[in-house]
């Protein structure tokens, strides 16, 4: 749709049996693409006039993990059903598109994140970490399994080189995102399903009763 009046600028029809995703758009090559991760394929579009550049298939039923890219990397999961995360090349690609894959400790509900070269995630909705190479899928850290976290649906956020991660129970882990080191653990009464926002230094939360900004107290 155009953003400016509501004109329907083009329809691609989807068959498809679910997706929960949220596209992704990235600019390969000076086009922008839309990327969706659903249960046929990966998927992704032209954003200028809907047409299909790519597809992937390999993962499975519910998919609600975000696609996430970096570079010309995307990387698609999900675990409902069978376990599946692939990392794919964007742009023009000769031969497999798929870099690597990985079939367990991967996310349901929250979505990868990306930091430098790393990428980060959770094992299903349970707080039990992972960090990969982007490029390899080597691992990084972990399996970590942060004991006093309870039920994640939110999506882990990485900023100044610290990850934030939110529970149900309320408790707010900070690690350090290269080596998957604990830095605080934080109970707020509250609980969390909402992925923390960042802007610039001031971390939002969405809790079940409460809306929280936080920053130093120098600030």
């Amino acid at each position: 749709l155009d953003a400016k009046d509501g004109k329907e600028l083009w329809r691609q029809p989807r068959n498809e049996m679910t997706s929960w995703s949220s596209p992704l758009i990235v600019k390969i090559d000076g086009v922008a693409q839309v990327i969706v991760a659903a249960t046929g394929a990966a998927r992704s579009y032209r954003l200028k006039d809907g047409k299909i550049l790519w597809e992937q298939s390999g993962l499975s039923r519910n998919v609600v993990a975000t696609p996430v890219a970096s570079g010309t990397i995307a990387v698609v999961a999900n675990s409902y059903d069978t376990r599946a995360m692939m990392a794919i090349r964007l742009g023009d690609v000769e031969g497999d598109r798929v870099l690597w894959r990985r079939d367990r400790d991967t996310p349901y509900v929250p979505s990868p994140t990306i930091w430098n070269d790393q990428l980060i995630f959770n094992k299903h909705l349970s707080p039990i970490l992972t960090s990969v190479k982007l490029e390899s899928g080597e691992p990084v850290w972990g399996p970590l399994r942060l004991n006093a976290l309870r039920g994640m649906f939110a999506s882990p956020v990485v900023a100044n080189g610290r990850l934030y991660i939110a529970a149900q129970n309320g408790v707010v882990a900070v690690l350090d995102a290269k080596t998957g080191e604990s830095l605080a653990m934080n109970q707020l009464e509250d609980g969390f399903s909402a992925s923390p926002a960042i802007v610039g230094r001031t971390l939002y939360l969405r809790g079940d009763r409460y809306l929280y900004a936080l920053r130093t107290a120098d600030e």
